[in-house]
């Protein structure tokens, strides 16, 4: 009993009744697993991948497209893509030319940028063209990611979701970005703008589970750590307070015979 609870779906399609792989447990090849111990697997599995109202039991009575959706968004070698993806496109900011901003800094030596530094260095255009293909890649692996789970989950139920929203709407600004980018640097002539670079690494909290729940835990833990900082923060000020008053003697004796 424990092998059907552990399986996995096999070539993409959840349909458990028709296809079941052979257990151990049966010597009998003919013997096919009932229909309530297959779904019954279904839901343990679901329940332990927090999956509620869309996971394998329910995708188990829906079109085989639906559940080929549904094989290819939860299946972990995607999982892994979308973490991959999300780490080269905030990668990607140290290869991709520099914004307008960028560009102002260096030409007046804004923040004392070096001359040799990269920042003021990668100005030049060779870097465009396989930089932003990348981008719309990476970009094109989160839409897909987003169509997918909406498929199955349906899109007015996706959408009801808190972090489904943030999701979205990080892509929408990446997006964005990288069309505002492309055409102000046609219309300033290598000089493009862009706002979003900062906010990449934020789309892995949306898309992995465990890193929610730590957001989670930590705002809601938010009084009561303000608190503690706080009280910290009196203690830091009242002992530096204390300590400029019994040492500014010995500190100003120490200056002085330097001086002399």
């Amino acid at each position: 009993m424990e092998h059907f609870f552990n399986r996995r779906p096999t070539k993409g399609y959840l349909d458990y009744v028709k296809d079941l792989e052979e257990s151990e447990d049966i010597e009998d090849e003919d013997v096919e697993v009932p229909e309530h111990i297959s779904k019954a697997a279904c839901y343990v599995e679901d329940a332990h991948d927090g999956r509620l109202n869309n996971g394998k039991g329910s995708m188990s009575e829906t079109s085989k497209r639906i559940q080929l959706f549904f094989f290819i968004q939860t299946h972990r070698w995607w999982n892994v893509s979308v973490y991959l993806a999300v780490f080269f496109i905030s990668l990607l900011v140290f290869f991709e030319p520099p914004s307008s901003a960028a560009i102002t800094a260096c030409k007046q030596d804004l923040f004392n940028f070096s001359l040799n530094m990269n920042i003021c260095n990668n100005v030049s255009q060779r870097w465009l063209p396989w930089t932003l293909l990348v981008e719309f890649i990476l970009i094109a692996v989160f839409v897909s990611d987003v169509l997918m789970k909406q498929a199955y989950m349906k899109p007015l139920v996706y959408w009801t979701k808190k972090w489904h929203k943030i999701s979205g709407f990080f892509i929408l600004v990446f997006t964005v970005d990288l069309l505002i980018f492309l055409l102000t640097w046609t219309i300033y002539d290598g000089s493009g703008i862009r706002f979003s670079r900062p906010f990449r690494p934020l789309l892995l909290i949306t898309r992995y589970r465990e890193l929610r729940r730590i957001l989670e835990t930590l705002l809601s833990m938010k009084k009561n750590l303000l608190r503690q900082c706080f009280i910290i923060l009196v203690y830091i000020v009242l002992f530096a307070w204390v300590g400029v008053i019994l040492y500014k003697k010995t500190y100003n004796f120490t200056t002085e015979c330097i001086d002399t």
